[in-house]
């Protein structure tokens, strides 16, 4: 995994899933990769987070949420139980974090929610 080849769809690269992700098509450099979105830019991705995993899946990708993006170098991780919280309820892509410890015991916790039986987990 390059840095060249994380950007065809991150970071930069997510500027095609914004301006056509609500038309359902997925641009060609977002296809059969891992796609690292930060959690400030996940929203305005059309379908977030629901459709939009459905569509990157359907396209061979993974998905997986970060940290927020502020300009200049990488974005840091889901971290701490409070970026845990800003995630939409039921999210089922994959989170990127450099702190298990912290976060693994808040995600433990989420999973032992019943969950919605109109809605399968990933």
């Amino acid at each position: 995994m390059s840095v060249a080849l994380l950007r065809r769809c991150s970071g930069a690269g997510l500027v095609p899933c914004i301006a056509i992700g609500w038309s359902g098509v997925v641009p060609a450099g977002c296809k059969r990769m891992m796609v690292l979105v930060p959690s400030n830019v996940a929203p305005w991705l059309g379908g977030w987070p629901d459709r939009f995993l459905d569509r990157m899946e359907a396209a061979g990708s993974s998905v997986f949420v970060l940290g927020p993006y502020h300009g200049g170098g990488f974005s840091t991780g889901i971290d701490s139980a409070a970026d845990l919280a800003r995630l939409p309820p039921r999210y089922s892509g994959g989170i990127w974090t450099n702190e298990i410890a912290e976060i693994g015991p808040a995600l433990k916790a989420a999973r032992a929610v019943p969950s919605d039986p109109a809605k399968p987990r990933r």
